[in-house]
């Protein structure tokens, strides 16, 4: 079961960055629009007020493409836990590693014991390990 938690780890890491990138991304956005130049007549040599516009501007598509990226490799690991043939452990996986939602809430939504939640979490990371299992030896 080792490699299900180290995925389901990746897939809380990735979800965290998304988040964090994609609030640079506004914040990044706001500089780049916020930031302006005079417009001059005079020839000057380079120009330096274009410089904060355009290290966000390249921030942000360098943020965009990382965002991307991260969003693919989510799915991947999505598309692993609809794997999941037990419904009631595909659901509370789904609502604890994807939702982020708390034992207690999950619980409470699904109408059933904490003990039960934690019987089928790890029902269905025994599933998500037969299939990495079988892929790895393919």
């Amino acid at each position: 079961m080792k490699n299900t938690d180290e995925l389901l780890r990746r897939l809380d890491r990735i979800t965290k960055q998304i988040y964090n990138d994609v609030c640079q991304i506004q914040n990044l956005k706001s500089i780049a629009m916020k930031t302006n130049h005079p417009i001059q007549d005079e020839r000057v040599q380079g120009t330096p007020a274009l410089e904060p516009m355009n290290d966000c501007v390249i921030s942000w598509i360098d943020l965009e493409q990382e965002v991307e990226r991260l969003q693919d490799e989510q799915k991947t690991i999505w598309e692993i836990i609809k794997k999941i043939k037990n419904t009631d452990s595909y659901d509370v996986i789904w609502k604890k590693y994807v939702q982020n939602m708390s034992i207690s809430q999950i619980s409470k939504a699904n109408h059933m014991s904490r003990q039960k939640v934690y019987y089928l979490i790890d029902d269905g990371k025994s599933e998500i390990n037969t299939f990495l299992d079988k892929k790895e030896h393919r």
